[in-house]
């Protein structure tokens, strides 16, 4: 096998809380455009659909899981648990 580089993007956006169509469609521009210049693969923010900080993040998201099937947890105490 032949070594393959691979082109990387790294995609900072702005992301604007409660307002996932804009951001969504702002992420996949960045994706379009990162594809045109010739990267195989493109790193978004985490959390680029609701954004962190936004109150209507946590409803937003458990709505949209919900509809796919998805179960959220009830409180975020995974989160604070583990250390990194």
């Amino acid at each position: 096998m032949g070594n393959r580089k691979i082109r990387l993007a790294m995609g900072q956006m702005l992301v604007e809380g409660g307002r996932p169509d804009a951001n969504l469609a702002r992420a996949e521009q960045m994706i379009v455009d990162a594809a045109h210049a010739g990267r195989d693969i493109v790193v978004l923010p985490e959390c680029l659909d609701f954004g962190w900080g936004d109150p209507s993040a946590r409803e937003l998201a458990s709505r949209n899981a919900r509809a796919n099937g998805c179960t959220t947890p009830r409180s975020s105490s995974l989160l604070t648990e583990k250390s990194y």
